[in-house]
């Protein structure tokens, strides 16, 4: 019948890959709390300098001056294909450490890496923060289950929910 919805054969109980789900989650809940003055964005292309662009899943922006508050790297889990690629060769903890470094270097104060529990298939997130005085990052805490921060303003973010979607 029209307008009804139907499984087709071998895809009854399949689910979005890891890093689309992950992606949805983390999105939807930082915008859930969002301050009236920052902006969520993703697939927005971040400048480090004249040279060299970055492009994090999610970012949390300013919006009277534009500059990036938090950016969050979704790193695919083993194998999982991304925006087309053949396979997950060349991301993980690797890609996400580099992406690190160069968020670091344009300044930007808090930097997430979303990585699936290898026990749980949900979301891990290893949350940072930038010093100041070295301009380097420093890990403040790794959560599972729930993700609880002050900064860049108050998030919540319940990492179970990814069951649901």
């Amino acid at each position: 019948m029209e307008g009804q919805l139907t499984a087709e054969a071998g895809t009854a109980g399949r689910r979005a890959p890891f890093h689309t789900l992950a992606r949805y989650l983390m999105t939807s809940s930082l915008r859930r709390t969002l301050p009236g003055h920052l902006w969520v964005r993703r697939d927005a292309a971040v400048v480090v300098d004249d040279r060299t662009a970055a492009e994090p899943d999610i970012v949390v922006v300013d919006a009277e001056t534009d500059q990036v508050v938090l950016a969050v790297e979704v790193v695919p889990a083993d194998g999982e294909a991304v925006d087309g690629e053949a396979d997950g060769e060349g991301d993980g903890e690797a890609g996400a450490a580099d992406a690190a470094q160069t968020y670091a270097t344009a300044g930007i104060a808090h930097f997430w890496r979303v990585e699936q529990d290898p026990v749980t298939d949900r979301p891990m997130v290893y949350v940072h923060e930038r010093d100041a005085a070295t301009g380097a990052y420093a890990l403040t805490g790794v959560h599972r289950e729930e993700l609880a921060v002050p900064v860049p303003y108050r998030i919540t973010v319940d990492l179970t929910g990814i069951d649901h979607l």
